[in-house]
């Protein structure tokens, strides 16, 4: 079965895509299946997918040869906006290509060519819970933020520092969730959410200014 690998990783983020390259090659050699191409994108997956250069490489790539799955790490990999993500699955089933999720091994499409219907509600309800997960994280720390200049703390940018803390929080966002309802070491933080154990602690350190 032929396949293609699709990474992606933020522009303004110090992450390369070789970690999930890696891991997903493994996948695929474990389930037997043939890696065509691997198309990697350092963009944010809110993009709109006609100017993710990535994007269009992979329609064309499918348009002109045989493959029968595209591979991601996690939904959030294959982007960020519900909207254009769930139109861009949308195109792959009309070329009869199915999105496989490595972390939840989901399908799109069954083996058949049809539909997996309980494949493709899951991955729309994943999409749009990391979209919630953002926008009610981004607004605990606009409030939390207000809260704090209303009691009249300093909340400039400390001499020497290239980014306000809010700036960050709000770049990882999830990633502050994650610090804040679990007890996961650095190390493992870094992993889950593929960024550098630096900007962890980067991270832990804006959430405690």
């Amino acid at each position: 079965m032929n396949v293609i690998i699709f990474t992606r990783v933020s522009t303004v983020d110090k992450q390369d895509y070789s970690r999930q390259v890696n891991e997903l090659n493994d996948y695929c050699k474990n389930n037997n299946w043939n890696v065509v191409e691997t198309i990697t994108e350092k963009m944010s997956g809110k993009t709109v997918s006609r100017k993710r250069p990535a994007i269009q490489k992979l329609f064309a790539f499918i348009s002109k040869h045989r493959v029968k799955k595209v591979v991601v790490s996690e939904v959030s990999r294959f982007g960020r906006n519900t909207v254009e993500s769930l139109q861009d699955i949308e195109k792959l089933k009309e070329h009869n290509v199915s999105l496989n999720i490595m972390n939840y091994k989901l399908d799109t499409l069954n083996d058949d060519g049809t539909v997996n219907s309980m494949g493709q509600f899951l991955i729309t309800l994943l999409l749009d819970i990391g979209r919630m997960e953002r926008e009610t994280t981004i607004e605990r720390i606009k409030s939390g933020l207000a809260e704090a200049k209303r009691k009249g703390k300093t909340l400039g940018r400390p001499k020497g520092t290239t980014k306000e803390n809010k700036d960050i929080l709000s770049q990882y966002s999830k990633l502050v969730a994650s610090i804040s309802s679990t007890d996961l070491s650095i190390r493992k933080l870094a992993k889950l959410h593929d960024v550098s154990i630096n900007t962890v602690q980067k991270v832990k350190r804006a959430m405690a200014a």
